[in-house]
């Protein structure tokens, strides 16, 4: 009996299914999470872009406030700092998800450099000056630590 008639679709069917199984390990734990990683880092990127004049002017309160936003900034206001604040949670998630992935200070650097500008949306009249360039450090050390342009 041949046996190079049994041993070579054996061997061959055999090692198809290996390079089927390592190229989906390198898939689900490589590439997905990169992909996930750049999307994340999109999202940040196009909050920094979108709401940039909301953090860099915040909202001063008290009684010495210069002017008074209307109803539809008041409401972009709200809604840049919830969406900051989501962008900042979702760093953390995938920090948690894939340790190995990512450096851990970046992350944790973006992420509260995230909290910080949505934290930094309402001011008082005195600390305006400062927390304007507060938040102008928190954008520079988001935007380096995610190494984003």
């Amino acid at each position: 009996m041949n046996w190079n008639v049994i041993t070579t679709p054996l061997i061959t069917i055999t090692t198809g299914v290996a390079v089927f199984v390592i190229g989906q390990v390198i898939l689900e734990c490589y590439v997905k999470p990169l992909q996930e990683y750049h999307k994340i880092k999109a999202e940040v990127s196009y909050l920094l872009v979108l709401y940039a004049n909301v953090f860099m002017n915040p909202e001063i309160i008290g009684v010495n406030k210069k002017f008074e936003f209307t109803l539809e900034e008041n409401e972009r206001r709200k809604k840049a700092g919830n969406e900051l604040r989501e962008a900042a949670a979702i760093l953390v998630g995938f920090k948690q998800q894939k340790p190995f992935f990512v450096r851990k200070d970046n992350v944790e650097k973006a992420s509260s450099g995230l909290m910080g500008l949505s934290n930094g949306l309402y001011v008082s009249a005195r600390n305006e000056d400062k927390r304007i360039e507060q938040n102008g450090i928190f954008a520079q050390e988001i935007k380096e630590a995610l190494h984003l342009k």
